[in-house]
């Protein structure tokens, strides 16, 4: 996507952050950073990461500790 820039004729390439559309696809749930170490733990090979924190145990990546 391109993106005309003030002050200059054209456009210019745009770069979509990423981790921004991670934390937007978790529909402001959680901290980004719960976000953050849940997806690095999936990616490592962890069904879940325990927690206990209310708001971040509601993700498919975490378990509320009991």
């Amino acid at each position: 996507m391109t993106e005309a820039q003030p002050g200059k004729p054209g456009k210019v390439p745009v770069r979509r952050d990423p981790l921004a559309s991670v934390f937007k696809s978790q529909g402001g749930v959680a901290d980004f950073s719960d976000i953050l170490l849940g997806k690095i733990n999936r990616r490592k090979g962890c069904s879940k990461t325990i927690t206990f924190d209310v708001n971040a145990s509601r993700l498919e990546e975490f378990s509320i500790a009991k």
